[in-house]
């Protein structure tokens, strides 16, 4: 059915996101680059519009989003990969 073939491809794009952040979290703690960036540019855009949403000046959202990856970086070794995504 429709249904079923819609659940299942969202099923298995939604284990593909899974299988991709754990990669790119292995990859950071490596201190790999690519995987540094893909993180950022993952996480980057819902961030700023937290960001955006508590600070009305777009400069002091920007160095907040600096300073939140900063942290993400410097703390990801205690990431503990539970909870939805």
């Amino acid at each position: 059915s429709k249904r079923f073939n819609l659940f299942l491809s969202q099923y298995v794009w939604f284990e593909k996101l899974k299988q991709d952040i754990e990669y790119i979290i292995k990859g950071v703690l490596t201190q790999n680059k690519d995987c540094q960036y893909r993180l950022y540019r993952l996480l980057a855009p819902k961030l700023m519009g937290v960001c955006r949403r508590y600070l009305k000046n777009k400069e002091e959202a920007e160095d907040c989003l600096q300073d939140a990856f900063i942290k993400i970086f410097k703390n990801l070794d205690s990431f503990r990969n539970e909870g939805d995504l």
